[in-house]
């Protein structure tokens, strides 16, 4: 933390305290409490900006739909692609992106890169463990033996796929069954066949493919640029190219477990040599993080990313359904509030297709033609999206980047002459990024807090006035004691969600006693089926206080009705996992008699959502008084105590 921001919060603390002492020694009336109650206010907001302070470097969460060119972005923007032939022995040169898969493809899983400015680059990995990795090639067989004897199976219809792709991938590179499309010959079903017919069980094939598997020797975690390619680097007779081709190779094989060392991964980190990633810009950032593609509902991983001071989220949205309804649904819902805890870490980052901008049209319909013009009307239609929203984000935090722009985006290779274009527009962008990060530090807050400050000191009394507007609008605030909180929604909706699972992926966590690191965790889709229903009770409750709220012109001490939702879905939580679905252990019956449906015959989705259904009577009511009993604690007590007696 800078030094001259240390002194100015040491010192606004020491004045805080020093008008507090003043003020708890003069008769007891509203204006005293109130003085009292905003210099509390005032001081523990300083805390906060201390804490934002402390923070020296951000990480970049990219956070978004799959296939909008998230991953793309990333590469451009931070110079991760490489100069390549576009055939053998050509002379043209493409584009290529290091952390590209294949077409339609996305990663495995959560991708960090680190700008270590090491001599050089390594990527390491966090490793499935070995029962999790045994449990992957379990869905495996089980997908081979359900195309082969259907008639043992389920057939549903679900929202999520059997497995997702890259996943299957892997499985096959791990346990080596390739799909031959082209000789339209499946090598896993070729072995179950083989075994079937020689009168074993399903339990055989899976134990078979199990010991192809080898995982005794697939312990390593760490890769390394080799050391005879680093020295010939260092001696300049290998160009950056081959380390960004080895990194490009290497990320590709421990994405796909291609590579015979290495495990399924849960995580890859990619640390940067000086070498790779440019430092211009970056002395802020801490990583750059590739989260999963969102598939309809905010994860833990997002959520992770959402509250950690220290991270940036950068939420990735197409051009002209900015923002997109999942990227809309998580900016309402956090920047609703009068947050300061958000506002600052939330940027929109825009990707246009080819042409968008150019095509917007002005007030005679003809096309602008022009990309900045274009991208300014855009960003102006996107506050009058978030401003009928009632959502707060500062117009600087709306990001327009094209990484394609100059290229075809079909060859990859960038239009002659546009060099300089393409390294001004990165240079533009990670500058808005790092005025971002500026901005976050705070100091402009300090100044308006101290002037806040010297305000209050300033003040002496309430007029007769005054006091009688304070009175009215307590006992306003005081009308929404009760609010009747019941539902009927919560059980319909979080089985609905748990039914939503394809039957292999419920199945996964189950055997996980509802939480799978990568198939799901139920525990955390009630937290935000809470936060539906009751958003969806206070919507109206809460639009009434904040207007009189507003026309008051006050700081409640009370976080905002979003604390009080946050509050009371971790409550729910915390109840499923502790009480009603407790213990996640082999002691537990309900578990035990879920896990073991899974083989028993058609019926399974319908007979676990039944059993889970049965198990969570009573949730409903539970949810009606927590809420209540929180809404009392939380907002009314805090409230009536604020105003004082």
């Amino acid at each position: 933390m800078e030094n001259r921001y240390n002194e100015s919060i040491t010192n606004l603390k020491s004045q805080i305290e020093i008008e507090i002492s003043k003020m708890e020694k003069m008769p007891s009336n509203i204006f005293r409490h109130f003085t009292v109650k905003a210099l509390k206010s005032k001081k523990e907001r300083l805390y906060d900006i201390e804490k934002i302070l402390r923070i020296e470097k951000y990480k970049l969460a990219f956070i978004g739909k799959v296939g909008l060119g998230k991953t793309t972005a990333i590469c451009h923007l931070f110079d991760l692609t490489n100069q390549v032939p576009v055939a053998p022995n050509a002379k043209k040169l493409k584009t290529q992106e290091i952390l590209a898969i294949s077409s339609g493809r996305t990663t495995l899983c959560e991708v960090e890169l680190i700008p270590k400015g090491c001599e050089a680059s390594y990527i390491m990995i966090d490793p499935c463990s070995e029962q999790e990795v045994l449990d992957d090639i379990d869905m495996f067989c089980n997908i081979i033996d359900k195309k082969l004897n259907p008639q043992n199976y389920d057939i549903v219809s679900t929202t999520q796929s059997e497995i997702p792709t890259e996943l299957l991938k892997a499985i096959r590179n791990l346990v080596n069954l390739q799909e031959k499309t082209d000789l339209m010959i499946d090598e896993g079903e070729e072995l179950a066949k083989k075994i079937f017919s020689e009168g074993k069980t399903l339990e055989d094939f899976k134990e078979t493919v199990r010991i192809r598997a080898n995982l005794a020797e697939r312990i390593e975690t760490k890769i390394s640029f080799t050391s005879e390619n680093l020295q010939k680097s260092l001696e300049g007779t290998i160009e950056i190219s081959q380390e960004k081709e080895w990194l490009r190779d290497t990320f590709k094989k421990l994405n796909v477990v291609a590579h015979k060392q290495f495990s399924i991964p849960k995580n890859i980190y990619i640390y940067l040599s000086a070498n790779i990633i440019n430092q211009v810009g970056l002395s802020q950032i801490a990583s750059i993080i590739d989260t999963k593609g969102l598939d309809g509902k905010i994860t833990e991983t997002i959520e992770k990313c959402i509250k950690e001071p220290d991270t940036l989220c950068l939420f990735i949205t197409g051009y002209k359904q900015a923002p997109d309804i999942e990227i809309r649904k998580i900016l309402i819902d956090h920047l609703r509030e009068k947050s300061k805890n958000y506002h600052t870490k939330f940027i929109l980052f825009v990707i246009p297709y080819k042409g968008e901008p150019e095509n917007e049209t002005d007030d005679n319909g003809d096309y602008i033609e022009d990309w900045n013009i274009g991208t300014e009307k855009r960003r102006k239609i996107i506050e009058r999206i978030l401003l009928n929203e009632n959502v707060k984000l500062d117009p600087e935090n709306i990001i327009f980047f094209d990484p394609l722009k100059y290229f075809d985006t079909v060859k990859r290779i960038h239009f002659e002459g546009t060099e300089n274009e393409i390294h001004s527009e990165k240079l533009k962008v990670i500058s808005q990024i790092d005025t971002i990060i500026s901005k976050r530090k705070l100091g402009n807050e300090l100044e308006v807090l101290s002037n806040d400050l010297q305000k209050i000191i300033q003040e002496k009394s309430f007029s007769h006035e005054e006091e009688t507007i304070v009175n009215k609008t307590k006992s306003e605030l005081l009308k929404y004691s009760f609010i009747n909180f019941y539902s009927d929604e919560f059980i319909s909706l979080f089985i609905n969600d748990y039914k939503a699972y394809h039957h292999l992926t419920k199945r996964a966590i189950n055997n996980y006693y509802g939480s799978h690191w990568r198939s799901g965790n139920i525990y955390f889709d009630a937290q935000e089926i809470t936060k539906d229903v009751i958003r969806k009770i206070t919507v109206q409750p809460q639009k009434e206080i904040e207007k009189i709220i507003d026309n008051l012109r006050i700081e409640l001490e009370p976080k905002g009705l979003s604390f009080f939702a946050g509050e009371l879905s971790e409550n729910i939580n915390k109840w499923l996992e502790t009480v009603k679905l407790a213990p996640q252990n082999t002691e537990s019956v309900f578990w035990n008699n879920i896990i073991r449906r899974w083989g028993m015959g058609r019926g399974y989705n319908d007979d676990v959502c039944s059993m889970l259904a049965d198990k969570l009577r009573g949730a409903n009511e539970y949810l009606q008084n927590t809420a209540q009993n929180l809404w009392r604690t939380e907002i009314i007590d805090k409230m009536s105590e604020f105003f004082g007696k």
